[in-house]
């Protein structure tokens, strides 16, 4: 298994991994976290079961006390042991990258889709602006509008923004007593599912089988360019939607995960 190729794995194969390399907490509390299982034994039964498909797939190696061939077994180590982490949720597909800091020319890439999990390594020093774009299936090029201005929002009414019916919603992007950026805003959220995509920024310990959030980024994606949710005056009850342009959003993003993972 080489660094170049790309591994998928189901949920389910993917904890069977984690067990077989010795991360037997880790995959319990993915099994618990799922209620895949309700016991001990039901959790031995399901690990036997799975390693059945791992085994179709060629990656099961009985003469290695993991039993995983080894370029699978190498990865589930840096999968885990990584510890500078980038969440990346595209809340309009249901889709989660993760990027876990291998060294400083390598970077894991955890592309989730529902109960699918594909992994393969990303030259860093390439940078991951072309990544994210590809991602959140973004057209870097375009510009943004000059007529689009931020806006300021009290911060209850924009939590209730995520509980509105859509038919609220609606009525008022109708409204044209409304202003015009409010409601493309409210436009792009309802199409967006009434939710924000975003990028976390986590530290992961797994020998103390904790992880820290050093930051978190919230977004949402209009046609031509993005809105940055800015809550710096969060204790004051404000909010600012500030749109920016696609390149200039996520060079921004490339610049702090390279400064998280120390490549700047």
């Amino acid at each position: 298994m080489s660094t170049n190729g790309t591994v998928a794995l189901s949920m389910n194969e993917l904890i069977s991994a984690l067990a077989l390399c010795g991360y037997s907490e880790i995959a319990s509390q993915i099994l618990n976290d799922a209620t895949l299982v309700e016991n001990e034994e039901e959790e031995q039964r399901f690990i036997r079961e799975v390693e059945q498909l791992l085994h179709q797939k060629g990656y099961l190696d009985a003469t290695r006390e993991s039993l995983l061939v080894p370029g699978l077994e190498n990865l589930i180590h840096l999968l885990v042991q990584s510890r500078e982490k980038v969440r990346c949720v595209n809340m309009k597909k249901r889709h989660v990258l993760l990027l876990h800091r291998v060294h400083d020319s390598k970077t894991l890439v955890q592309h989730v889709k529902g109960n699918e999990h594909s992994f393969s390594f990303h030259d860093s020093q390439k940078g991951f602006f072309n990544l994210l774009g590809r991602f959140f299936a973004s057209n870097t090029r375009r510009k943004k509008p000059e007529d689009i201005l931020p806006m300021e929002i009290n911060s209850k009414l924009f939590d209730e923004l995520h509980t509105s019916q859509p038919e609220v919603l609606l009525e008022a992007i109708q409204d044209e007593k409304v202003p015009s950026t409010m409601r493309l805003f409210l436009q792009d959220f309802l199409d967006n599912g009434q939710e924000l995509n975003n990028f976390a920024f986590m530290e992961s310990d797994y020998v103390k089988n904790r992880s820290v959030l050093d930051q978190v980024a919230f977004f949402l994606p209009s046609k031509s360019f993005i809105w940055h949710i800015d809550y710096e005056k969060i204790e004051k009850n404000k909010i600012f939607i500030v749109p920016v342009s696609f390149q200039e959003y996520f060079q921004k993003v490339e610049e702090t995960i390279n400064e998280f993972f120390h490549l700047s």
